[in-house]
Parts: structure tokens; C-alpha cells; sequence
């Protein structure tokens, strides 16, 4: 453990967060998928992967942020396919966050009164673990291994934490730092070009941070300091890729959101805001017991309660932070319960992180408490390897024991379903044809697989939900007007049968998915992964 005490300084603060950050990388690598996937409720993956290499715009709220992100990094990458960049881009995001959760529980243990005289070693070892149980908690790694938001959220969350209580100990200290401040206003703008949720977790969090003033006039001087929403507006401008994108008429398109009606209509989400508090009341109580099991699956018995303990010792530093936590908390719950869909505990995952912060500070104040009882028994130096051993300890019962639960269920790295569903889709098709695909899963594979992966396949992929949409009849039309024919029908169906029946006799005609919206009127002959439409 001698060793270890080297690794504490300032210097070794930073290589406790690399070797986090990198432990969490290898685990993540080791399981990641080798391409698209539909695991891990990564079906989204295509099209995003879609719309970030063709330079257009995916599903609401367009995700810039992400889109960009990604880009820009599949430029330092010289080797794979798209789906193989986008997927070690999640890998990459998701050990950033686990070397920044290392930084901030760290951080947020040196604050805590009671842990003052806690030596340095044992604050160096409660981030480790913390981080490692953030790092192996189940929903961060299943979405740090394939093309998703939610590992880029997470490097937003475990950032701006981070900054936040830096900004609290300067503070603390008499340290005026507004270009901190000022950056996190960026970096929250940012985020919010990611993921809208962000806002429910930051905003309890940013009215904590203006009431550190004990007097009314250093109050209204944060206030007035219009470099701060300045900033948080450069931030939001990112959003200005949607309307620039649009006006180029890329191959995916959603909404057109080069003009007002297209933006709103791609920001505020309206095509799912029928999901949004769809939950039935008495549904109410089977959610939230849901979310609890969940919870208690990310870091176990032992993790939640060290959680509970870290609370305790956060409420020594006044009850703002406790009381913000709680409130980002409870907005973000209150969202994921009442958001009728399969996915919606994702939107937990920056919740869980912070508790693995708590669990952070409640390791260190067991620690903290060990030492003290044992130097009131008459113990004058408490040996370090005493305290290895309880990290061990709980490395086994927290992120080892999520390691050894989860491992097979989240390796990914022999999945190759949707790709190959993708793949012998386009063979059976052949070329020049049409495939009318009803599912998000196949339609998102299959725009993936005709845009980015094989576009000289020649194989119009039609997504069936879409047609009820103007603007997509008008983009599939401009991209095969020999597959789509130029007048548009009003309703629903009559666009269905308009497209199969223009192309019936001339070339071949597939259905991917589920559906039983031609039974009666064609007829369905099954082959391979898809049915080919026939009179």
C-alpha cells in the first residue's frame, strides 16, 4: 500500500481517473457490438448512424450535439465501418464519464467536514470504487457499447457535476471563478443539444448553485452577469445544424426543420408526446416498483445503502446540494414513470450516476468512521491495507458482483442479428426494388443499410409509419421518382397501395416487419427475412 500513497497527489488524483476511466473502457470494449444492433434497445442505432454520415436528421429532438460528436470523431478513427465507429464512440464517452465521476466524488469527499482528516489514501480509494460501480452499473454499460444518446448524457452529467462542486469549494474557499460558471453555462447548452432531459437533472441543481450568496447584493450581481445565459445560448445554438442540414435536403430528413413548423416540430418531440405521462394511475405504483428493482440492480444491496450513508454526510455541506439532488431526482423519476414506452428508464441513468457519487462519499465516511474507532481503541495508525481490504470488499459486492450478473447478458460481441438481417434483406430484394418496412428495428437497420452501408445496392427502404407525413412522400419521391409515383393520395392506406401498385409487375415489392395492413388486398409470400408483396 506504499505505493499507493504516491498516487494521491494531485498527479495521482488524475491517474485514479485514468485508470477508472480505462478499466471501465476495457469492459466496455470487450462487449461492445461489432456492428448495428437491436440488443440493449439499441434499434435507434441506424438511425442516427443514418443521419450523422449522411449529414441529415434523425429522429426528435435531432440530437446535434450527438450527430456532430460523432463526426468529428469518426475522423480520428482510420480503421472500421460506421457502425463500428459509432459504437466505439459510445465506448469512448461512457470511460470519460466513469474517469469524471472518479474526479467529482473525490472532490466531494475533500468537502465533507467530518471526512477532513480522512487520510488521502482512503479518499483515492472510495472514488475508485465508486467510479468502478458506476462504471459496471448495468444501464451505463449496456449504453456504452452501442450507437445510443445516452453515453454522451452521461459524459454531460459527470462533467457538470464535476464543475459544479469545483465551483461550490472555490466558493468555499473565497475563490471568485465566473468563467467557470460561464463554461458549465456552455457545456449545459451543449448537453442540451444531446439530450433534453438534461434540464430536469440540471435546473434543481443550477438554482442550488445562486443561493451559495448570503447577501442580497451578491446575489443580484450573479444575476445580472448576462455572460452566463450568454453562454448557455451558444451552447443551444448547436440546434442550428437541424434548419442548416434541412435546407441541403439530405437523404433522411425528419420534419424538414429548415422552416418554424419543421424545427418545433422536431424539437418539442410532438410525434411522441402522446407517450409523455401516457401511464394510467394505477399503473403508477408497478413503475415505480419497477424503478426500484432497477435501482437496486445497478449497484446492489450494498451500493444503495452506502448511497444512503453518502446522503448523511452530503447533507454536512448544507442541505442545498442534498435537497437539489433530491429534487433532480424526483423530476427525472416523475418523467420516467409517467413515459409510456420500453425505454424510458434510460432517462434514469444520470440519476443512477449521481447515486454512485453518494455511494462514493458513504464508502469514504465508512472508512472515515473505522479509522476513528479504532484510534478511540488505542490504535494509533490505522494500517492502509486494512482500508484496501474493505475496498476490495466492496469492489467485489458492488461493481464485481454487477460484472459477473451481467456479463453475458450485455456482451454484444458476437451479435450480429440486425446487421445480418440487414444484409440478406438486400439480397433477397435484389436490385431496384422496394421494401415497405413497418418496424422501427428493420426500418432503422435498413436506412443504415442503403444510405451508409451499400447506397449502390439500389434498394428504396420505405418506412410505412412515415407516409401519414407530407414532407416524407416529397423526399422519397425526389429519391426514386420511378418507385414513388408523383401524385400523393390524402389518406394513409391509399399511399401504401399507391406505391405497391405502381410498382407491381415492374419490379419487386417487400414487406419487413410485422403487420397486417395488406392482409385482404395482397397477398404476403414469405422468403427469408422478408415477404414479397404479390397480387
Amino acid at each position: 500500500m506504499k505505493a499507493l500513497g504516491a498516487y494521491v497527489s494531485a498527479d495521482g488524483v488524475v491517474l485514479g481517473a485514468a485508470s477508472a476511466g480505462l478499466l471501465s473502457f476495457a469492459l466496455y470494449v470487450s462487449t461492445m457490438a461489432r456492428g448495428i444492433t437491436w440488443r440493449n434497445l439499441g434499434a435507434d442505432g441506424g438511425d442516427l448512424l443514418t443521419a450523422a454520415f449522411t449529414w441529415g436528421i434523425p429522429h426528435p429532438s435531432g440530437y446535434p450535439t450527438y450527430l456532430l460528436g460523432l463526426r468529428g470523431f469518426s475522423g480520428l478513427i482510420p480503421f472500421g465501418d460506421e457502425a463500428l465507429i459509432g459504437n466505439l464512440f459510445s465506448v469512448t464517452l461512457g470511460g470519460l464519464s466513469v474517469a469524471f465521476i472518479f474526479l467529482a466524488t473525490h472532490r466531494l469527499i475533500g468537502l465533507v467536514g467530518s471526512m477532513r482528516y480522512l487520510s488521502a489514501h482512503a479518499k483515492w480509494l472510495s472514488a475508485f470504487v465508486a467510479a468502478l460501480a458506476v462504471g459496471a452499473s448495468r444501464e451505463l454499460w449496456s449504453q456504452s457499447t452501442i450507437t445510443e444518446v445516452y453515453a454522451l448524457n452521461g459524459l454531460f452529467v459527470s462533467v457538470l457535476l464535476y464543475g459544479l462542486i469545483t465551483m461550490y469549494r472555490d466558493h468555499e474557499m473565497g475563490r471568485d471563478r465566473p468563467l467557470l460558471r460561464i463554461s458549465l453555462a456552455l457545456l449545459l447548452g451543449l448537453g442540451l443539444g444531446n439530450h433534453l432531459t438534461l434540464a430536469m437533472l440540471a435546473f434543481p441543481l443550477v438554482v442550488w448553485s445562486y443561493t451559495w450568496e448570503n447577501d442580497r447584493d451578491s446575489r443580484m450581481r450573479l444575476l445580472r452577469d448576462w455572460r452566463v445565459p450568454a453562454a448557455l445560448v451558444v451552447g443551444l445554438s448547436v440546434y442550428l445544424y437541424a434548419p442548416l442540414a434541412s435546407s441541403q435536403s439530405p437523404l433522411l430528413n425528419w420534419g424538414h426543420p429548415e422552416n418554424a413548423d419543421g424545427f418545433w416540430w422536431m424539437l418539442s418531440g410532438s410525434i411522441y408526446q402522446s407517450y409523455q405521462f401516457g401511464i394510467e394511475g394505477s399503473q403508477i405504483p408497478v413503475r415505480l416498483s419497477e424503478i426500484a428493482e432497477i435501482a437496486l440492480a445497478q449497484y446492489a444491496f450494498v451500493g444503495i445503502v452506502l448511497a444512503i450513508v453518502g446522503a448523511t454526510f452530503v447533507y454536512e455541506l448544507g442541505r442545498g446540494f442534498l435537497i437539489a439532488s433530491a429534487a433532480s431526482g424526483m423530476l427525472v423519476i416523475s418523467y420516467a414513470v409517467g413515459y409510456d414506452t420500453v425505454d424510458s428508464f434510460l432517462y434514469l441513468i444520470p440519476i443512477f450516476m449521481l447515486l454512485g457519487v453518494f455511494a462514493g462519499v458513504g464508502m469514504a465516511g465508512l472508512l472515515s468512521a473505522v479509522q476513528r474507532t479504532a484510534t478511540a481503541r488505542g490504535l494509533i495508525e490505522w494500517p492502509r491495507w486494512r482500508d484496501g481490504l474493505i475496498a476490495v470488499a466492496i469492489l467485489a459486492a458492488v461493481p464485481g458482483f454487477s460484472v459477473f450478473a451481467n456479463y453475458s447478458e450485455l456482451d454484444l460481441s458476437d451479435d450480429r442479428e440486425a446487421q445480418q438481417y440487414a444484409v440478406d434483406s438486400f439480397m433477397t430484394a435484389g436490385r431496384g426494388s422496394v421494401i415497405l418496412a413497418t418496424e422501427a428495428g428493420p426500418i432503422f437497420s435498413l436506412w443504415y443499410q442503403t444510405y451508409v452501408a451499400a447506397p449502390e445496392a439500389d434498394v428504396l427502404v420505405i418506412s410505412v409509419p412515415h407516409l401519414q407525413y407530407d414532407w416524407y412522400w416529397d423526399d422519397i419521391r425526389a429519391q426514386a421518382p420511378d418507385r414513388v409515383p408523383e401524385e400523393r393520395p390524402e389518406k394513409f392506406f391509399d399511399r401504401n397501395r399507391a406505391i405497391i401498385d405502381y410498382n407491381l409487375g415492374t419490379r419487386a415489392v417487400w414487406v419487413a416487419g410485422k403487420t397486417d395492413l395488406y392482409e385482404g388486398n395482397y397477398h404476403l409470400e414469405e422468403r427469408g427475412p422478408i415477404r414479397r408483396v404479390l397480387p
